[in-house]
């Protein structure tokens, strides 16, 4: 598998242990996994009620919302793109 196009956003990394710490809440993976998606769904105008509504939603529009390009080419092939 080519991880070459995969990438982690570190910004959203970055204030999520800044959080975290903030808080003083122990750093672990579960933890910061959870924190990070929060930001993610945040950033997108999103609530953690509504990703449990419809998680693919969630994930596609915080996918989008870093990759533009790709929203810019499903538009020009006539899908409506919401995020």
């Amino acid at each position: 598998m080519d991880t070459s196009k995969f990438y982690i956003d570190t910004e959203i990394l970055e204030e999520a242990v800044r959080e975290l710490k903030d808080e003083g809440i122990l750093l672990d993976f579960q933890t910061l996994y959870y924190e990070c998606a929060r930001i993610a769904l945040h950033r997108v105008e999103l609530t953690e009620e509504d990703a449990e509504i419809d998680c693919n939603y969630a994930c596609a529009a915080i996918y989008l919302k870093g990759h533009e390009d790709k929203a810019d080419e499903l538009d020009a092939m006539g899908f409506d793109v919401y995020y």
